[in-house]
């Protein structure tokens, strides 16, 4: 069987502008009826790609929850979105009975998570890696009960969510999802809570003990979705920093191997990219320019964002991805 993946690699705040890249497809699909977002059976995050990645597979159910208990956030999304404010009232009874198409509306939502929301975590001294404080972040973690406090068997039907960590106990990785079996499964199947782990910088938030971040040693390398599917075919379209060289703002001199490492687990996903049988493209964002916690300068991050050409990206969807549904349709 053919499954769609679209595959979110981490970045931090940087994530946003991955957001901007879906929204500039989304929105051409939306010129032509079609909801961008079903074009994929899979969707697959690591670190804040986990955040994007479950916002995506949860879309009904979170813009639902929006409509019904916060008028003033679903106002501001639907303004965004610029629907006349006379529809309003009917858009927002569609999405609560999860009855219309939402791609763009949901992007349009995490981006505005990015933009309010998810900065307030990436606090840090401008030339310092802040450590944790449980004090500030377990507040933060509210973020995630509020949107996605979801277990994974509440997916829709063939539609799969991964979502990867690292494993310190285990020393490996951890894949949480609702395909197939899962070595992850045994610890949680609440996507809240997974999330909270696969975004564990580990200087931006707990983790309980076991589970953490790991989102550059395994963001762009998509070994662990080929395991998973096993025979089954794979078209990926990937969205993500895919940088060659990392230098994380790391002062201390005991810890400074971890960039060596980071930049190595880059290169390898690189590799495995080159080698796969799989269709493939990747989306891909020049990051040198930013750090993954700069906040301040979200704006620009965006402004930056919307200049990236997605002429490539759209029609290898629509030769490998929109087709393939279209051919299925017609037999």
């Amino acid at each position: 069987m053919l499954y769609k993946l679209l595959l979110i690699e981490g970045g931090g705040i940087l994530g946003v502008k991955f957001l901007v890249g879906l929204l500039k497809l989304s929105i051409e699909y939306e010129k032509r009826n079609i909801d961008f977002l079903n074009l994929f059976d899979v969707f697959s995050g690591v670190s804040s790609g986990a955040i994007i990645a479950s916002g995506l597979a949860l879309r009904e159910k979170i813009l639902s929850n929006i409509a019904k208990n916060d008028d003033k956030l679903m106002t501001q999304i639907l303004n965004e979105c610029g629907y006349d404010k006379n529809q309003y009232n009917t858009i927002k009874n569609k999405l609560l009975n999860q009855k219309m198409p939402c791609s763009t509306i949901i992007i349009r939502f995490l981006i505005y998570l990015f933009r309010n929301r998810i900065n307030d975590i990436f606090v840090v001294n401008k030339n310092k890696m802040r450590i944790t404080d449980s004090r500030y972040t377990d507040d933060k973690y509210k973020i995630f009960k509020n949107y996605i406090n979801y277990d994974l068997k509440d997916l829709p039907k063939n539609r799969y969510l991964i979502i990867k960590t690292f494993n310190l106990l285990e020393m490996n990785i951890n894949v949480f999802s609702n395909f197939g079996d899962n070595n992850g499964n045994k610890y949680s199947t609440n996507i809240a809570e997974i999330v909270h782990w696969s975004s564990n910088a580990p200087t931006y938030f707990p983790n309980n003990g076991v589970q953490i971040d790991g989102g550059n040693f395994i963001s762009s390398v998509y070994y662990s979705e080929k395991k998973l599917f096993k025979e089954n075919d794979l078209i990926i379209f990937s969205v993500g920093s895919r940088i060659s060289k990392l230098n994380l703002p790391i002062e201390d001199q005991n810890f400074k191997w971890i960039n060596n490492v980071v930049n190595i687990a880059y290169n390898i996903g690189k590799q495995i990219d080159k080698i796969t049988n799989d269709k493939y493209y990747h989306l891909g964002f020049d990051l040198k320019k930013y750090q993954l916690d700069d906040c301040h300068l979200i704006e620009e991050i965006i402004q930056v964002a919307h200049e990236i050409n997605i002429n490539d990206a759209y029609e290898f969807i629509e030769k490998h991805i929109n087709n393939v549904i279209d051919n299925k349709n017609k037999k």
